[in-house]
């Protein structure tokens, strides 16, 4: 028994003193990883994320009966797959090229230097666009990465936006919320002309 605790405890100490010796080898490592996170957390550029909670309301559409009539039973039910189709609507309808034309007309986001690099780069290879519409074509494609729509509530929908700079990402949030408020106003200006137009209609009948 002795024997076998000695050579126990002699294991142990010989490997401690193995560990000791090449401390270094453990030591070395981990500083240096240490001191790559350090410096790569300096040469990463931080995103900021903005957003802004829209209250749609309840849109002025026709009656459940007459909903109901015309075939449109699945809004009146507001089942899961609805909500998923209409968050996918929504998440088109922000991101579309007339949202972002606007978005960029408001905020000025054409007028930047670096931008106008990429532009000329690009140019060559897309030699059947003009370079305002090579321009445009970037910035939606990277708007629209940047760009993400969810439901808040029932009736409330939230739009975030990424940006490196966070006043340009607050202002882009809040832009797309007016532009999609007054769109939404359109529409439902829209839909109660046809609204009533259509329950006229079904009255005379």
């Amino acid at each position: 028994m002795e024997n076998e605790r000695h050579k126990k405890s002699f294991e142990l100490s010989d490997l401690w003193t193995i560990a000791w010796k090449r401390k270094w080898l453990i030591i070395v490592p981990l500083v240096l990883i240490s001191i790559s996170s350090l410096f790569g957390s300096y040469l990463i550029t931080p995103e900021y994320q903005s957003s802004v909670i829209i209250w749609l309301g309840n849109s002025m559409r026709l009656s459940d009966q007459l909903r109901r009539i015309v075939g449109d039973a699945g809004n009146v039910l507001g089942d899961e797959r609805h909500r998923t189709e209409e968050l996918r609507s929504l998440q088109n309808e922000v991101t579309s090229s007339p949202y972002i034309k606007q978005l960029i007309d408001n905020l000025k986001l054409g007028d930047d230097p670096a931008l106008d690099r990429k532009v000329k780069k690009a140019e060559p290879s897309r030699s059947d666009l003009s370079p305002d519409q090579i321009k445009f074509e970037l910035l939606l494609n990277d708007l629209r990465s940047r760009i993400a729509v969810s439901f808040a509530g029932w009736d409330q929908v939230k739009i975030a936006v990424l940006s490196t700079d966070p006043v340009k990402a607050k202002d882009m949030a809040q832009n797309l919320g007016e532009i999609l408020m007054a769109e939404n106003m359109k529409q439902e200006q829209g839909s109660a002309r046809q609204s009533e137009e259509f329950t006229y209609g079904q009255l005379e009948k």
